[in-house]
């Protein structure tokens, strides 16, 4: 029953044309395949050739991949989402191989349920006509056309790798500078734990998981941690350090001075208010008149304090009010917003001094000065003996030995100079302060260390093998144009 079904001429006829069909979808993803990828290939030439000029903010491996696999995607996306109606197989059979509209006319009459005679001698006469069709004679596939232009891409492909690269890539990090980068990222997420602002905390979280990354460079580090401190210095900068420095160190002089409370800071002092709030009965008057006096004194040492607005606002209503425990609890709640805006602007500093210290520390990771065991090189530029004077010096035929020489400091001392060559840039004199660093001019430091240059080549101390380097160093610096 079922082999007659399959012989039926309306079944014949549908099989037929859906065989086509199927060739005309994979010859359709073939063609779009080429198409796009053709595209493709010549989005990756022209990025592969900008590279060579401008570095991409993705890796090289991104940039060839993306486009093929996109393109890729996208052809077989549109194949996918295109319906081919069966008329429309059927139409193009018939003009392909000269059918004279039989199986376009067949099919009609198949969708409409025709059963007169004449309907049905036609679906028999296509079915006959479509047994011996060959899916091959009505659709071959072709040869893509977009593959004839496939040489231009692979020759801009190929082009780009002759063009010499115009920018410096910066080196992978030493295992020095992964270690500092590791710590950096380790000591800011110990500094998280102690955050009370959680959309802090998850900018410094983000920073983190950005220096955890083990393809990260020294250049992406210190962005990083110089973004970081950025939102903190921002963050740090809405809350008015001198005054609510200046109210807190006046908080803590009236705590210190009364007998009544024993608090050392703000909050300590907010909490001590609190519990008195539930002993205001239990007072005695002298008690009451020193916690009168008490924060008439406070609100005299707060005035104008933009900080303690609310706090002065509230012992101002003392003079008419009096001291009641409803009172006392509105001061005791600005004591604690007080001690917390307190808290939040020494957690910024912390966390600024955590990046500032990070930052230091991955810049002189990259620094390699052996000169703990300073060897003697050798008249040919190679390792020569070790010197006892902890440093490095070239050796020459009436050289004095490194015991009867003086050892002698390579310090950096001060010149003038009258020069317009160099720029106003600065460079940090002195790291560890409370607040900016001070700071010498590029051109000063810059004078400082060609003169210990100079006077470290009279005494043979700098190694052949190191001279030239140095030398280029100090002229690298000093072309300030480039």
């Amino acid at each position: 029953m079922r082999h007659a079904i399959q012989n039926l001429p309306e079944q014949i006829i549908h099989n037929k044309l859906s065989s086509i069909q199927r060739r005309m979808r994979i010859d359709s993803i073939f063609q779009n395949l080429a198409t796009f990828n053709f595209w493709g290939l010549l989005i990756v030439g022209i990025w592969l050739t900008v590279n060579r000029f401008f570095p991409l903010p993705i890796p090289v491996g991104f940039v060839v991949s993306l486009p093929l696999i996109a393109a890729s995607v996208i052809a077989v996306g549109l194949n996918l989402l295109r319906k081919t109606d069966p008329f429309v197989v059927a139409h193009l059979v018939d003009q392909r191989l000269n059918l004279k509209e039989r199986l376009g006319t067949a099919l009609e009459a198949i969708r409409r349920r025709a059963t007169d005679d004449f309907a049905i001698l036609q679906i028999h006469d296509a079915a006959r006509v479509a047994q011996g069709l060959v899916p091959d004679a009505a659709v071959s596939y072709t040869t893509p056309p977009a593959l004839k232009w496939l040489p231009i891409p692979m020759l801009l492909i190929g082009l780009s790798f002759f063009i010499p690269r115009m920018y410096e890539v910066p080196p992978p990090p030493t295992i020095s500078e992964h270690a500092a980068i590791h710590d950096a990222a380790a000591t800011l997420e110990q500094a998280v734990s102690g955050l009370d602002n959680a959309e802090l905390s998850k900018q410094v979280e983000e920073t983190v998981k950005a220096l955890q990354n083990k393809r990260i460079g020294v250049q992406a580090a210190q962005t990083e941690l110089s973004k970081l401190r950025e939102d903190v210095e921002a963050r740090k900068s809405q809350l008015s350090e001198n005054a609510i420095d200046q109210a807190v160190a006046a908080i803590s002089t009236v705590g210190e001075n009364s007998k009544l409370l024993s608090g050392a800071d703000a909050g300590e002092i907010a909490l001590e208010l609190q519990k008195l709030t539930d002993q205001m009965d239990e007072l005695t008057a002298v008690q009451r008149a020193e916690l009168d006096a008490l924060l008439r004194q406070l609100a005299e040492r707060l005035g104008g304090n933009p900080a303690a607005k609310n706090l002065v606002d509230q012992l101002n209503e003392i003079e008419t009010e009096g001291v009641s425990p409803e009172m006392l609890a509105k001061i005791a709640r600005s004591l604690l917003e007080i001690d917390r805006q307190a808290k939040d602007i020494a957690q910024l500093e912390g966390i600024l001094e955590e990046i500032r210290a990070s930052r230091k520390n991955i810049g002189l990771a990259g620094i390699e000065m052996a000169r703990k065991t300073g060897g003697v090189a050798g008249s040919d530029g190679g390792p020569g003996e070790e010197s006892g004077t902890g440093e490095a010096r070239g050796t020459q035929v009436d050289a004095m030995t490194s015991e009867a020489r003086p050892t002698e400091e390579l310090r950096l001392r001060g010149g003038t100079s009258d020069s317009q060559e160099f720029s106003i840039g600065t460079t940090q004199e002195n790291p560890s302060g409370e607040e900016e660093p001070v700071y010498t001019q590029y051109q000063e430091v810059y004078l400082n260390a060609k003169q210990a240059y100079a006077e470290a080549m009279e005494r043979d101390g700098i190694p052949m093998r190191y001279r030239q380097r140095v030398k280029d160093y100090l002229d690298a610096i000093a072309n300030t144009g480039k």
